[in-house]
């Protein structure tokens, strides 16, 4: 029995990555980080910069920094987030109301591609088998 092509949002799904699926991602993480500097950009205190911080970077903030520099370092940090970073945090983002969810033309939400679960690639061949 042969293991049914899958897609996602219209690009087949393949290993190692195809053109398509490159080309989606940067596209789509354009979009995310240009949202994800606009919500940094917009924080006005501390509590909530550290909140966004516990999603978008690998560490936190102690006392000493403040709300200046905590912006420039996820600005900073945001610069050279990978894709596999977009796919974990954006849900997170959407779900602490810090971005809107991406949708397209049939209302599903975006999110990069070539990172989805085992759970969710058993779905997409049960969907298309």
């Amino acid at each position: 029995m042969t293991i049914p092509k899958i897609f996602k949002y219209g690009i087949e799904i393949v290993k190692p990555w195809s053109k398509e699926m490159y080309d989606f991602n940067d596209n789509i993480t354009s979009i995310m980080r240009k949202e994800i500097e606009f919500s940094i950009n917009a924080l006005e205190d501390e509590g909530t910069a550290k909140k966004l911080a516990k999603i978008i970077n690998p560490y936190g903030y102690g006392d000493g920094f403040d709300l200046d520099a905590m912006k420039q370092d996820m600005l900073n940090n945001a610069e050279g987030f990978e894709n596999y970073w977009y796919a974990q945090i954006w849900e997170d983002l959407i779900n602490e109301d810090f971005v809107q969810p991406i949708f397209d033309e049939d209302g599903n939400s975006y999110n990069v591609i070539g990172f989805e679960s085992p759970s969710e690639i058993k779905k997409l061949r049960e969907l298309f088998a």
